[in-house]
């Protein structure tokens, strides 16, 4: 499958299950050595939706990462907002 396809499969997929309450939430601590941990906050079945869509999307990262895939994945995202090309307007907060 060429990437732009699976690009596309991936935001049909997220948009299909993007109709449930879902958050997540990045805490990280100043002065701290450990790495940052991530909060889902749905019910289970929403957060296991969000798990799959997560590994598949970070599969295709490159490097490939090490670890758990769907914090890989948004690491990256968180990443790109805060730092990348394409910056959200609002501020984000890493508490």
């Amino acid at each position: 499958m060429a990437k732009s396809d699976f690009w596309q499969d991936l935001a049909t997929s997220f948009k299909a299950s993007s109709r449930y309450d879902f958050s997540a939430n990045r805490h990280s601590y100043l002065n701290s050595s450990t790495e940052p941990t991530w909060s889902l906050n749905s019910t289970s079945s929403v957060i296991a939706e969000f798990d799959a869509l997560a590994r598949r999307a970070a599969s295709m990262l490159e490097p490939s990462p090490i670890g758990d895939l769907a914090i890989a994945w948004l690491e990256a995202l968180w990443y790109e907002a805060t730092h990348g090309a394409v910056r959200s307007a609002s501020e984000v907060l890493d508490l």
